[in-house]
């Protein structure tokens, strides 16, 4: 978002929430925030914002959690590979199993079983 004061940026990455600001003179400013202080510092924005009275700033609403996303794109999604589940990846895709057959079977997402089968070398 570019405000009066520069660009601002939020973004979340291993359980923390982080803002980062850059003004007009490229000076770059940033805080994070752990995500178990989320609902402490939504409180504190959302009444900034009730203050200030900013009709185009929306509240702030808390994001998936890792859970929630493994829900939705297998138990296994955002988890580092370990050496077993790579060779059981070579095996099931040496087999002839379709990406998607073996996303599901191995519970992570077809785009994670892509990008490590070219990891390994497997495939181009």
């Amino acid at each position: 978002m570019t405000t009066a004061y520069g660009t601002i940026y939020a973004d979340v990455m291993n359980g923390m929430i982080r803002f980062a600001q850059t003004d007009h003179r490229g000076i770059r400013n940033e805080i994070q925030v752990p995500n178990d202080k989320l609902d402490e510092l939504k409180r504190v924005v959302n009444a900034m914002i009730a203050t200030v009275g900013q009709t185009n700033i929306r509240p702030i609403t808390k994001g998936k959690s890792i859970e929630e996303y493994r829900a939705s794109d297998g138990a296994n999604a955002y988890k580092k590979w370990t050496p077993e589940e790579e060779t059981k990846l070579k095996q099931l895709y040496d087999s002839g199993m379709s990406i998607p057959d073996v996303a599901k079977t191995m519970e992570r997402k077809d785009s994670a079983i892509e990008s490590r089968l070219i990891k390994l070398g497997i495939k181009k």
